[in-house]
């Protein structure tokens, strides 16, 4: 996503600031930025570069939270999905960077929200539901039984 947010703003300003060939130049190199990493970076790898410029941006800034939910992506990135991060220890530890988080901006009702949101994207992952084949293991790493 972040390469294809530079490809867009590199067309657009291709079109705008640019003339001749570093026009056509800019327009080659937003489109490849657009459809490249698509063919050659995997979403896991994605996942992990996002995470490490959060843990860069959240050191940089001295935010706790930030650095928190990095190093929760960063590690998401090496787990399967509906493993660890779909079940209550996932809960647990999206709660305790929701809980710094609303600590940080002080917005009141930012850690129920966050974490009635992430259950409810448990929830809905669950076998109980037809359009699910596989369920969501809430008690993963001691009981390994879908739900």
């Amino acid at each position: 996503m972040f390469f294809a947010l530079c490809g867009v703003l590199l067309i657009g300003y291709s079109y705008i600031q640019l003339v001749g060939l570093m026009k056509s130049a800019g327009f080659a190199i937003g489109i490849g930025l657009l459809l490249l990493p698509r063919l050659f970076i995997k979403q896991r790898t994605m996942l992990f570069l996002t995470g490490a410029i959060l843990a860069y941006v959240g050191w940089n800034a001295n935010i706790y939270w930030v650095m928190l939910l990095s190093g929760f992506i960063m590690i998401s990135s090496f787990l399967a999905h509906r493993s660890l991060t779909h079940s209550i220890l996932g809960v647990i530890c999206f709660g305790y960077i929701a809980w710094h988080f609303e600590q940080s901006v002080a917005l009141e009702g930012s850690f129920m929200t966050a974490v009635f949101a992430y259950v409810s994207h448990l929830v809905a992952d669950m076998k109980m539901w037809s359009f699910n084949k596989k369920g969501v293991k809430w008690f993963q790493p001691i009981f390994n039984k879908e739900f």
